[in-house]
C-alpha cells in the first residue's frame, strides 16, 4: 500500500492520503495470536509487553518505507516526494516501554530513515488554491 500511496503523490493522482496500518494483519503475520487491543494494555504480563515492542518495531521499520518510498520518488521538478511533503505518524507506542521491549524508541527509529499513517503532499512547484 505504501507503493501506491507514493506512486500517487509521484504522478500527481492526489494531494492527501490517509492510511491506517491493518494492525491484527501485521501481528498476524508475525506469528502473534494475541488481539491488537489487548497489546495495547501495558504491563499486564511480560508476554504482551515484548510482543508490544515486536509490533512497534514493525510499525516503525513500515514507516520507515514509506519515507524511503517517498525520498526516492521526484515529482516533474525533480524534487523528492519527501522534501515537499508534510508526513503525520499517529501511534500507541509507550515510550516507557518501546526501549525496553523493541531496543528502539520511536523517535530514534523515526528519525533513522503504526497505526495511522496520514500523509498530505503539497509540492511546492503547486500554490495553495485560493478562494474567490
Amino acid at each position: 500500500m505504501f507503493d501506491m500511496i507514493a506512486l500517487a503523490f509521484q504522478t500527481d493522482q492526489t494531494r492527501v492520503s490517509s492510511y491506517m496500518m491493518p494492525s491484527q494483519s501485521v501481528l498476524s503475520s508475525m506469528g502473534i495470536t494475541i488481539p491488537v487491543h489487548a497489546l495495547s494494555h501495558y504491563n499486564i504480563s511480560e508476554e504482551r509487553t515484548v510482543n508490544a515492542g515486536y509490533r512497534d518495531k514493525k510499525c516503525t521499520e513500515l514507516f520507515g518505507y514509506l519515507l524511503d518510498r517517498l525520498k526516492e520518488k521526484k515529482d516533474v521538478s525533480g524534487q523528492s516526494i519527501y522534501d515537499s511533503c508534510i508526513v503525520s505518524y499517529g501511534t500507541n507506542i509507550d515510550p516507557r516501554t518501546a526501549s525496553k521491549a523493541s531496543r528502539c524508541s520511536f523517535p530514534e527509529a523515526a528519525s533513522r530513515t503504526c497505526d495511522l499513517v496520514k500523509a498530505s503532499c503539497c509540492p511546492r512547484t503547486r500554490p495553495w488554491p485560493t478562494s474567490g
